[in-house]
């Protein structure tokens, strides 16, 4: 085709390679391809000379773009760029490249391209995600269509499609691990409540016989892993780890109450998910092999949570009935790791 005199190839100027605001690993790639740009001389077919990028820049900026598309809308356009490249240069990858993540999605796109594209790259692993983007390029999750003219409306529908397709809204799904015991011990009102027939042991009186409402949730909190303990049949020392924390500052009564033991202790200060929490924490060192038994918890005392977060208790401000209240009730779960 003919072009007017002084014509050219257009270029767009960008400061980054990739856009350094969406992603952590984009800073790590930027790098990355900065090093191995690498330009080499290339010649047009009407004689002029370009400067044309490395052949691990190329490999590594589709595969970034790929990438990022498998959060937004991957389509089987992604797989065919992915196969090309290797077609022509194989894996070849800085060996700086070391995210876990961004090479699974990497040898999932190989495995792919291998089984229904003609290369033959050798890969391992990826085949569970290779599963999961064949499902999303012939049956997409949600519209692949992108709002546009609305930023926020872009972002939530990415954020809606990565979810959807990451799984991270469904359960966490642990192997052989589960919890073997429990411990609860609570106040009055709660026992008396719906629920008070799962409680091991209750106090009529908030101080549970001591001088303060701290001492008391720490006596609470005490006897919990007591009961916990006693009922797997186990002592302290087989503990390996405790996890949990409670609504003071410092995670004091936790703490305190954890000067009685010999076990470390990794303090979690989540105020209402401090349980879920730490049973997460708790139950994915047990999945990595960290431990056998790790103790997973939260306190929260009625008095001493009214102190910290709202009036001083001692004020003795009222409140209406239809105002929130914090429990007294401290709940410990013993997760244990089977190694069969």
């Amino acid at each position: 085709m003919n072009q007017p005199e002084g014509s050219g190839i257009p270029v767009e100027n960008h400061k980054s390679f990739l856009d350094l605001g969406e992603y952590e690993i984009a800073t790590q790639v930027e790098e990355l391809l900065k090093n191995c740009i690498n330009p080499v001389e290339a010649t047009l077919p009407n004689g002029g000379v370009v400067l044309t990028p490395s052949s691990e820049f190329n490999t590594l900026f589709v595969a970034y773009h790929n990438a990022m598309h498998y959060g937004s809308g991957f389509s089987l356009h992604h797989l065919v760029d992915w196969a090309c490249v290797i077609r022509k240069y194989g894996l070849n990858l800085p060996k700086e490249l070391k995210d876990k993540h961004f090479l699974r999605g990497i040898a999932a796109m190989t495995q792919l391209s291998n089984k229904y594209l003609g290369t033959n790259v050798p890969i391992k692993g990826g085949e569970k995600l290779a599963a999961e983007m064949l499902e999303e390029i012939f049956h997409p999750i949600n519209d692949r269509i992108m709002p546009e003219g609305n930023v926020f409306k872009h972002y939530l529908c990415r954020a809606k499609r990565f979810f959807d397709m990451t799984h991270i809204k469904n359960s966490i799904l642990f192997n052989n691990v589960y919890i073997a015991s429990s411990g609860t011990v609570s106040g009055k009102k709660e026992h008396d409540g719906p629920l008070g027939k799962y409680i091991d042991k209750y106090y009529e009186d908030s101080y549970a016989g001591c001088d303060s409402w701290e001492k008391s949730e720490q006596k609470m909190l005490h006897e919990a892993v007591k009961i916990a303990l006693s009922k797997e049949g186990i002592t302290e020392h087989s503990i390996d780890l405790y996890v949990g924390g409670d609504l003071n500052n410092q995670l004091a009564c936790t703490n305190y109450m954890l000067k009685n033991y010999s076990f470390p202790y990794f303090g979690v200060y989540a105020a209402c998910s401090t349980l879920t929490l730490s049973l997460i924490i708790g139950s994915s060192l047990l999945d990595s092999n960290y431990g056998n038994y790790i103790l997973a918890s939260a306190s929260s005392h009625n008095a001493t949570s009214e102190r910290q977060f709202r009036y001083p208790t001692e004020y003795g401000g009222q409140k209406p009935s239809s105002l929130t209240s914090p429990y007294t009730k401290l709940i410990l779960f013993l997760n244990l790791f089977n190694l069969l």
